[in-house]
């Protein structure tokens, strides 16, 4: 016993032995027997003889067996329970693997989210995006602007029209032009009287005299 318990050699020590007469179990019943199942720190199960046989071991090891094959299967779970525990620890342990692998998938998510949001592709595509809607907004304004103008010139356009010297003429009136030097006769004085000029009319120029003038 104390070997074994020196040696590290077991986890659990059985005391056994089959049925016998008091003489033959008498061993179980003595002093350094008794003192050495006592000092041992290993774990001690007695198994001595039938279950009606009482030894002192029995009283003073950590626990009785009735006989030493109850003992053994003290010691040794049965296969079932062996297999039950291995299905727990495998279930127990397969939960554990989904629970991390489900948390391992969220902060992947997190991560690619976070990822997505530094990605210079895709700070590109959005650069893009952006410009390509402030050239549409700048296209539009543009047009818009051109139309305005448009429309104004038109208006433009209408009144020159109607300021034109040949619309002027159109509308029955004539000009006279110096004769010599083509200057535009504005008041009756810028000629005297026997000058010849010249009369623009919308259909044709005349040449004519100033004979005398007249008052208003």
């Amino acid at each position: 016993i104390a070997d074994l318990e020196q040696h590290g050699l077991c986890d659990v020590i059985i005391i056994g032995r089959g049925g016998g007469s008091l003489e033959d179990l008498w061993a179980f019943n003595e002093e350094n027997t008794a003192r050495a199942v006592f000092d041992c720190r290993v774990p001690i199960i007695s198994a001595v003889g039938h279950e009606t046989d009482i030894s002192i071991t029995d009283l003073i090891a950590d626990l009785r067996a009735p006989t030493p094959s109850s003992a053994a299967e003290i010691v040794s779970p049965s296969r079932f329970e062996i297999l039950s525990r291995i299905e727990q620890t495998i279930e127990g342990l397969t939960l554990i693997l989904q629970r991390k692998i489900e948390m391992y998938w969220m902060n992947l998510d997190r991560l690619d989210s976070s990822l997505a949001l530094m990605r210079p592709k895709k700070k590109i595509e959005r650069s893009l995006e952006h410009l390509y809607q402030l050239s549409h907004r700048l296209e539009q304004a543009m047009i818009v602007s051109l139309h305005k103008r448009k429309d104004s010139l038109f208006s433009m356009n209408k009144q020159l029209i109607g300021l034109s010297p040949r619309q002027v003429l159109q509308r029955g009136y004539a000009i006279a032009y110096k004769q010599k030097t083509g200057e535009i006769i504005r008041s009756i004085a810028d000629i005297k009287v026997g000058d010849l000029f010249h009369l623009q009319t919308s259909r044709g120029s005349m040449e004519a005299e100033k004979k005398a003038d007249l008052k208003d």
